[in-house]
């Protein structure tokens, strides 16, 4: 595939990282309805799926990042243009990120593609939808091109493409720069959640 170099100059106050990074969950306010729907995994446990339709024939899976959740603004906002541009939207709470615990210990991981395939393979067999396209954001970006490499010989033909945004390719070099000091106030806003996920 080729590189294709982007023309987009971001606005002055754009132009800085951390403004970039911290603007929208501090700054916008975005309301948006979904209707949950809890579907029960094959090991015990549940995933909650979170919807939002405008009665379309194309479906936007939605997958979030670490520790986020339909209830973040980024999924909030997709799902908000998504559907004012005509496509449902569902946004997939990864176990443990719905608001409440899940009955298994075990959590989400950047590689636990079964539970993207278990969805998939759900929302294919019960629901009508014609297409189905993928968008994971960070680590749900990782489970979104890791899925469509896997799974490539027996995805459903419902699947017409999907979509990466800012994905950690490189795990261990990227929680050696959470780690440094000028990150410290994001490595503490995912630790607050995980810590409380362990205890």
């Amino acid at each position: 595939m080729p590189i294709i170099k982007s023309d987009f100059f971001p606005p002055l106050h754009f132009r800085n990282a951390h403004m970039s990074t911290i603007y929208r969950p501090l700054f916008m306010k975005v309301k948006h309805q979904y209707k949950r729907v809890r579907v029960d995994t094959w090991d015990g446990d549940f995933i909650d799926l979170d919807f939002s339709k405008v009665g379309s024939s194309v479906l936007v899976l939605l997958i979030h990042g670490l520790e986020g959740s339909s209830a973040s603004k980024y999924m909030l906002s997709a799902s908000k243009e998504l559907n004012a541009a005509g496509y449902d939207a569902v946004c997939f709470n990864l176990r443990g990120c719905s608001g409440e615990d899940n009955r298994l210990l075990s959590t989400y991981h950047s590689g636990k593609t079964d539970d993207v395939d278990f969805i998939v393979s759900y929302i294919s067999k019960n629901y009508s939808y014609d297409k189905i396209f993928m968008v994971g954001y960070s680590l749900g970006g990782n489970l979104t091109l890791k899925y469509l490499g896997e799974y490539a010989y027996q995805i459903s033909d419902k699947i017409i493409g999907g979509v990466a945004v800012s994905v950690p390719i490189h795990l261990e070099s990227s929680s050696r720069q959470m780690a440094l000091l000028k990150n410290k106030i994001y490595m503490e806003e995912f630790l607050k959640t995980l810590r409380l996920k362990v205890l």
